[in-house]
């Protein structure tokens, strides 16, 4: 991942995809959009910038437990923790924006339980177009997700 993090360069800048707000008659209008680069704290998950490449390599290294292209990026039990349910007998809801010029309320699972563990929502039940009980996912600002089967699939 060698184009990723929480602050960006003028090369990583002009290459940032720009945003489209949707407008009335149905087409899309392009939008100003800029994450801080100097914000009061870094978010653990907001903020980050990653193109295509880098954040497939990074789901490549949770599916494979923890290793990518042989090297160990995260211990195995750090991978199992992410995965797994951190919110005991809670179940996560669809969630609402709290910025709609940004993004649409969403539910990853809708009509299904589903759990949070410490970076992705959690499936419980195998979904009804193929995923895996167990299957990671994540939604972002913008209307960015993400969707991943189990480490060790």
């Amino acid at each position: 991942m060698t184009d990723s993090g929480l602050l960006i360069g003028s090369k990583q800048k002009a290459s940032v995809a720009t945003l489209h707000n949707r407008s009335a008659d149905g087409g899309l209008t392009p939008a100003p959009f800029e994450m801080p680069q100097r914000p009061e704290f870094f978010m653990g998950g907001g903020g980050a910038f990653s193109p295509p490449r880098d954040y497939m390599a990074f789901l490549r290294m949770l599916l494979n437990g923890g290793s990518h292209k042989g090297e160990r990026v995260l211990k195995p039990e750090t991978v199992a923790s992410i995965m797994r349910s951190q919110i005991g007998d809670l179940d996560v809801r669809a969630m609402t924006t709290a910025r709609p010029a940004y993004s649409q309320s969403f539910d990853q699972f809708p009509g299904e339980p589903h759990k949070w563990g410490y970076s992705f929502d959690i499936n419980t039940l195998p979904g009804p177009n193929g995923r895996s009980a167990g299957s990671i996912s994540w939604a972002g600002l913008l209307d960015c997700y993400s969707g991943s089967t189990r480490s060790g699939r």
